[in-house]
């Protein structure tokens, strides 16, 4: 089975980094390799609600924001679950 492409927005990186805790960072790490690893990650994770493309996965408290297309998953945001900041960041 191929693992798929993880490509990682700018924004993302800045806001995992933004985590300090290694417990934290671990988990999100974890999570993206499971997305890469699962041939339908569709399946472990929920379309956006209207016109976006994206789908998110949960990570604790926390949100990815990406798309798929093919073998590489884009990850266009990153942020806490309560804040709306994180959806609003996807949509640029």
């Amino acid at each position: 089975m191929s693992r798929k492409t993880i490509e990682v927005s700018a924004n993302a990186v800045k806001a995992i980094k933004s985590l300090g805790s290694s417990k934290l960072t671990n988990q999100v790490g974890g999570t993206l390799l499971r997305l890469a690893a699962f041939p339908r990650p569709a399946a472990r994770t929920k379309k956006l609600k209207g016109n976006l493309p994206f789908r998110v996965a949960r990570c604790g408290e926390y949100r990815i924001l990406f798309t798929q297309s093919g073998q590489l998953i884009r990850v266009a945001a990153f942020g806490k679950r309560n804040d709306a900041s994180v959806y609003k960041k996807a949509q640029k």
